[in-house]
């Protein structure tokens, strides 16, 4: 019996496996065309990792080498394997490669068939639809590490998602914090309009808080203590594909569950929003949850589509009053002014961080990219000012000097 075959480490090697010079681990195998298929890893581990989803593909009628492979499975597959994703961020991939379905014309094509260009067209025919830059750009960062992955694993021998999205660079909204002078105006353009007036409480709100939209359509009336002045954020609502539906869930992260301080006009706003629920409100329950505080004209619970059309209402309204310097008006852009006016506040960054509910401080710092030379002059003077360190001694031989 001839001995079995091992590697560096003493570890048994299966058939078809076997160790290279440089350490890594191959693996050979006859597919179903009858090629022989050689795939790599550097770890033992890793490869067998990589037999068990081949074996898995056979099984399912799916092989990998041969290249059938469509974009709408490696999507799925992709997105199987993000078990770090919230039941929100889930939920929203799905809408998107059920948009693939719809949408594109080769997501039934072999992957190894698909160019740089048929996606490329594909986003523009997106754009030309009428959907966002932003939502490609979204689209995009879902189908780009997918096939990341397919070329990783040596499904793909190169990776036709690898070009600059600027080919829709003049589509794209910079997503610019509103200035101290157009936060005034808007409040002023919606409190004087008869027909926005009422969603004047929930832009102040938003404006003050910094709230993600669906955490502000997940607030309860148990969330608001007038009495300690905070408002709790524990839930928000999700946005599914099914119409009509609604669901609640936990925030984005562990981060986004806190408390926010309540400034007088934020209370102020509340109960003016609690004034205005419907008779009936205590009675919608959702995921076991009541006592919701927005709704639609109908009477229902409100939902992210009826807010985010009201968004663009308002801002063609505004820029109709001052088109000399038109503003985006989402409640992302609400939420980025919020931070964006702490940071010039000159508020410590961990502290805006716990505030908006990121998990990482990276994502709170970035929005000093946004942000103008004069305001962040003003925080760094204020700042090196009162550090500042000098015995106010004039050197010898030097002359007087007097400050301008």
């Amino acid at each position: 019996m001839s001995e079995k075959r091992k590697d560096s480490n003493g570890r048994i090697l299966r058939t078809g496996e076997s160790q290279r010079k440089d350490g890594s681990y191959q693996y050979r195998y006859t597919n179903s065309a009858g090629k022989r298929v050689v795939v790599y890893h550097p770890t033992l581990k890793g490869l067998r990792d990589k037999e068990k989803e081949i074996e898995k593909g056979k099984f399912a009628g799916v092989d990998y080498t041969l290249g059938n492979l469509t974009l709408v499975d490696l999507l799925n597959k992709y997105l199987k394997l993000k078990s770090n994703l919230s039941a929100n961020s889930i939920t929203s991939y799905k809408a998107y490669i059920k948009l693939v379905e719809r949408q594109c014309d080769f997501c039934r094509v072999p992957l190894n068939k698909i160019k740089p260009s048929d996606l490329k067209e594909f986003y523009v025919s997106l754009y030309n639809n009428g959907y966002s830059s932003e939502s490609i750009k979204v689209l995009h960062g879902l189908i780009k590490p997918a096939f990341a992955m397919a070329y990783d694993d040596q499904i793909l021998m190169t990776n036709p998602c690898m070009f600059k999205m600027n080919f829709l660079k003049g589509n794209v909204h910079e997503k610019k914090a509103l200035t101290a002078e157009q936060q005034r105006n808007l409040l002023e353009t919606i409190s004087a309009s008869r027909t926005y007036n009422k969603y004047y409480d929930l832009v102040v709100l938003m404006l003050n808080t910094g709230l993600r939209i669906g955490e502000v359509l997940g607030l309860t009336t148990k969330d608001i203590d007038f009495i300690n002045h905070a408002l709790s954020v524990n839930r928000q609502q999700l946005r599914i594909l099914e119409p009509y539906t609604i669901k609640i869930g936990p925030p984005k992260t562990k981060a986004g569950v806190r408390k926010i301080p309540m400034i007088p006009v934020v209370e102020e706003s509340l109960k003016n929003i609690l004034n205005r629920r419907p008779p009936n409100a205590d009675d919608f329950v959702i995921d076991g949850c009541s006592g919701f505080l927005f709704f639609t004209n109908n009477g229902t619970v409100a939902r992210y589509v009826n807010l985010q059309t009201k968004f663009k209402a308002m801002e063609k309204l505004y820029n109709k009053c001052y088109p000399e310097a038109p503003i985006r008006l989402t409640a992302h852009i609400l939420r980025h002014t919020f931070c964006t006016n702490l940071m010039e506040s000159g508020m410590s960054a961990s502290y805006v961080q716990y505030l908006m509910g990121h998990s990482d401080a990276a994502t709170t710092l970035q929005v000093y990219t946004h942000t103008n030379y004069d305001a962040i002059a003003k925080i760094a003077y204020r700042q090196m000012e009162q550090h500042s360190v000098s015995l106010n001694i004039t050197p010898p031989g030097t002359p007087n000097y007097t400050p301008l």
